[in-house]
This record gives structure tokens, C-alpha cells and sequence, in this order.
């Protein structure tokens, strides 16, 4: 920067922070999609997520059992509802993203104190986690 002016260094600043942004929030972009391991009632269980925009959908298998998830993203917090395929039931459903985690709580019909399940991202290899009751 030396021999620049002084309008000519703020704006070579300003143009590596907004650079700077642009990858930070392009990382942000996908940090919801992809594919998730975890356990619900001690059994293994997948968690795919895909994005377009601020709007989330995926599937939670476990063995078989299926919820489809629906919701949209509001400040960094997915907001939405899980459906049971197969008795078509609803539920309310809440998730933060934290690294490699996903963090779910689910308030199923007749349920009155919401699920809470963590999922860890796939491409990581370290333990997984189980379905534990909020408090």
C-alpha cells in the first residue's frame, strides 16, 4: 500500500473486507445441507437436509421410520415442522447449526416437553449422539 493515496487504501481495505464477507457468508450458505448420524431411542439414525434460500427440507430415517422436515430459516434458526410419513401426524420442530452439529427439539402430537436430538455432520467420524429429553 505504500505510494497509494489515501482514498486509494480505504478502498483496497473496504474491498478485501467485503471479500472477506462474501466467503464467510458463502460458507454460511451450506452449513445446513447435507448428510447427518445421530441416535433417537438408542437407535441409529440418518438426518438429510437440503437448502434453496432460506428454506430447509429433509428426512429423518430411523430404520425405516421416517419424519419429512419442512421449515425456513429466521435469524439463523430453522423454524418449521416434522411429519410423521407414515401416520401423517405433525409436529413443531426447532434447529440451530452449531460447527458439525445439528440441534433439533421436537414437540410430537401428544408429547408435551420437546425431543431434543443432535446430529453430527457424516463427513465427521467422531462419536454420535442420542436422543435426549430437554430440561
Amino acid at each position: 500500500m505504500k505510494g497509494m493515496s489515501f482514498l486509494g487504501r480505504i478502498l483496497t481495505i473496504s474491498f478485501f473486507s467485503l471479500f472477506t464477507l462474501g466467503l464467510s457468508i458463502g460458507s454460511q450458505a451450506n452449513e445446513w445441507a447435507g448428510l447427518y448420524h445421530g441416535k433417537v431411542s438408542g437407535q441409529p439414525s440418518q438426518l438429510t437436509l437440503n437448502r434453496a434460500g432460506n428454506d430447509i427440507i429433509g428426512v429423518l430415517d430411523t430404520e425405516g421410520y421416517r419424519y419429512k422436515l419442512e421449515g425456513n430459516l429466521q435469524k439463523g434458526k430453522l423454524v418449521g415442522f416434522c411429519r410423521d410419513t407414515r401416520t401423517g401426524e405433525t409436529g413443531q420442530l426447532s434447529a440451530t447449526v452449531a460447527k458439525d452439529l445439528i440441534i433439533l427439539r421436537v414437540i410430537l402430537p401428544g408429547h408435551h416437553r420437546p425431543a431434543r436430538l443432535i446430529f453430527q455432520r457424516a463427513d465427521d467420524t467422531s462419536s454420535v449422539f442420542t436422543l435426549m429429553a430437554s430440561r
